[in-house]
């Protein structure tokens, strides 16, 4: 059964991305001469809905390109769907490993990660077990998601 089309990555607007790279540009103005960057902070968080810090503004360059920040910004975020299936589960999976884009992969991870409770999520669930030799370890989709939906977080 296929993956609900709500689910599936959509690329941001196009003019929300103008919009946030306008503010990040002016934010990076604002640092390099001393600047009060708050507000431009407030109004990045505003247009966007996600809640980025200072920190993450100043230093996104360390591991991302701005363009697949700005799309990570601006795109839906991924939530939890109560009625989610195993066969859509093994879908995300699939279409995380076809991603053709970075934005595209980061979607389909935070999707995965947003319905299953095991630590680390989908990455998490391709962590080679104690006692498997690393070289052979190709988990398919399916083992993925039945790794994942296995545990049981404990109860505190």
């Amino acid at each position: 059964m296929p993956l609900r089309p709500e689910l599936r990555y959509r690329p941001p607007n196009p003019e929300l991305v103008k919009q946030l790279r306008n503010l990040l540009n002016r934010f990076e103005e604002l640092s390099s001469s001393s600047g009060d960057t708050q507000s431009v902070v407030n109004a990045i968080n505003q247009l966007s809905g996600a809640e980025l810090g200072h920190y993450a503004l100043e230093n996104y360059w360390r591991s991302t390109s701005m363009e697949s920040f700005l799309d990570q910004a601006a795109r839906t975020r991924p939530r939890s769907v109560p009625d989610i299936r195993r066969e859509e589960l093994i879908e995300i999976v699939e279409l995380w490993l076809q991603a053709s884009s970075e934005p595209e992969s980061n979607y389909y991870e935070a999707l995965f990660d947003a319905q299953v409770t095991f630590p680390g999520g989908l990455m998490g669930a391709f962590q080679v077990p104690t006692g498997v030799a690393a070289e052979s370890w190709e988990p398919s989709p399916a083992e993925v998601v039945d790794i994942a939906m296995a545990h049981v977080p404990i109860r505190l």
